[in-house]
């Protein structure tokens, strides 16, 4: 369906949604495809604060970067084979969040770190969940095409939150 579906040829697009809300659990998931080696997918929270940062940072490599009150901690999930990222084919991409873990699944490739403390705590962004870039830093943004963008079960209508520069395949 084309209304999830956005292509962003800038790297200041962005699509801006209500927060991420997982609390203590969650998910989201989308598929990404891009000619490009790097890119911010998805930005929510302030570094300052809680946040969590989803970026391609090479042409074979995502990284996962949060914060939960108890330090900046990341997740780094590669592609088996060689694969590249840019070779602009769908990847799968899911981002999840439990009472003790947060969790990256990149195609067939999965990682989690556990919560150090051993206890629940909990993710506060009150920010919009910004689908793109980093609003921070826009110079690092995702060019390419974003699909099915799934969080806490609900799919997100794309094509009725675009802001900025964008066509709609």
């Amino acid at each position: 369906k084309t209304e999830n579906t956005a292509t962003i040829i800038n790297e200041d697009g962005v699509i801006k949604l209500g927060p991420w809300e997982p609390p203590s659990h969650g998910i989201i998931s989308l598929l990404f495809k891009t000619p490009y080696p790097k890119g911010t997918i998805l930005f929510n929270g302030d570094t300052t604060k809680d946040y969590f940062h989803l970026e391609i940072i090479n042409e074979t490599s995502i990284r996962l970067e949060y914060n939960i009150g108890n330090g900046v901690s990341t997740i780094d999930l590669s592609l088996a084979n060689e694969k590249e990222l840019n070779d602009r084919k769908w990847h799968a991409v899911t981002v999840y969040r439990n009472m003790l873990q947060f969790g990256l699944k990149l195609d067939d490739q999965e990682k989690h770190k556990e919560n150090p403390l051993f206890k629940e705590k909990e993710l506060n962004v009150g920010d919009k969940l910004n689908v793109g870039t980093n609003p921070r830093d826009v110079t690092e943004g995702f060019v390419g095409c974003i699909r099915r963008l799934v969080s806490n079960h609900c799919s997100s209508r794309l094509l009725s939150r675009l802001v900025t520069v964008w066509i709609v395949l």
